[in-house]
């Protein structure tokens, strides 16, 4: 194997076959093509063999690159804003983008874009690889989801605390994308999610091997979740209520009364937006009760 090879495995090796620039991933054998050691970060262009001492891995980082007959890697999006823009490696080498300040030792560099403003670096694949590693085994531990406990919901909070599922899956639009693609049962995922967050909040730990729906009752009884609300009909009168109290408004109910739940018993009338409506879609007329028995 030739120096210039095995300086090309070991630089590819050492970013993980991503773009360092925008997260491109060439980690599968199929993308693989698209990555390729870019050199002259640190002593100028010359490498691969037209400098055996620049041709180093010190002077070498991991960029996206079009590949001939195909183009630029599929599904990068734009990530400098440009609509025609070439892969990272071309803008590099084309002196529209500039790698500024590396360091060799954490591979880490600034990048200064093709208006010459220095982009955030939180948006670099170098800055954030080390979150992205430890997400990554976050999302293996959750493959599937199959159960709804605190260890569970703590790796869902992770992916999903200030969007940090991008640092994966930089072209996903929100959470729900990310929990789509990866055909997560969406909605359990976001509750799980919003619902530590809330236990954060609250200062109620959610322990690994508690299920969702035995903390959800710890939370609702130290006043982090409020009660579901829920419609009611007294009869005869025909007197609509919403409370999250049902006993206690069963309680205030005349003698010869009887308080029907809205949607288990009485058909035609739905709820919609807190609002309760009859089939022509009129609203009704409700009183809404607190639990302290507050009108």
């Amino acid at each position: 194997m030739s120096r210039s090879s095995s300086v090309r495995g070991e630089v590819l090796e050492l970013d993980g076959h991503r773009c360092q620039i925008c997260g491109y991933d060439g980690r599968d054998e199929q993308f693989r093509p698209w990555v390729v050691p870019h050199h002259g970060v640190q002593t100028g262009k010359l490498g691969m063999g037209g400098s055996a001492e620049r041709d180093t891995v010190e002077n070498a980082v991991t960029l996206c690159s079009t590949v001939d007959g195909l183009g630029l890697p599929p599904n990068r999006g734009s990530f400098f804003g440009l609509a025609n823009e070439g892969s990272c490696h071309r803008l590099v080498e084309d002196g529209l983008v500039h790698i500024l300040n590396w360091d060799p030792e954490q591979r880490t560099f600034d990048v200064t874009d093709t208006e010459n403003r220095r982009v955030d670096p939180a948006r670099l694949w170098c800055h954030r690889r080390r979150q992205a590693e430890e997400l990554e085994m976050i999302e293996g531990a959750l493959h599937g989801v199959h159960k709804a406990d605190g260890q569970v919901a703590y790796g869902l909070w992770r992916l999903w605390k200030g969007d940090a599922f991008k640092a994966l899956d930089p072209d996903a639009k929100s959470f729900r994308a990310f929990c789509e693609a990866r055909d997560w049962r969406t909605s359990s995922c976001v509750e799980m999610a919003e619902t530590y967050e809330l236990s954060k909040e609250g200062g109620l730990e959610w322990v690994p091997g508690e299920m969702m729906r035995a903390f959800k009752k710890r939370a609702k009884d130290a006043g982090l979740i409020a009660p579901r609300s829920y419609f009611y009909v007294r009869l005869p009168e025909e007197i609509y209520y919403r409370t999250a109290d049902e006993e206690g408004l069963r309680e205030q109910m005349p003698m010869g009364c009887r308080l029907l739940k809205i949607g288990k018993t009485v058909w035609g009338l739905r709820a919609n937006g807190g609002r309760l409506l009859d089939p022509n879609d009129e609203e009704i007329n409700v009183v809404c009760v607190t639990p302290n028995g507050d009108s």
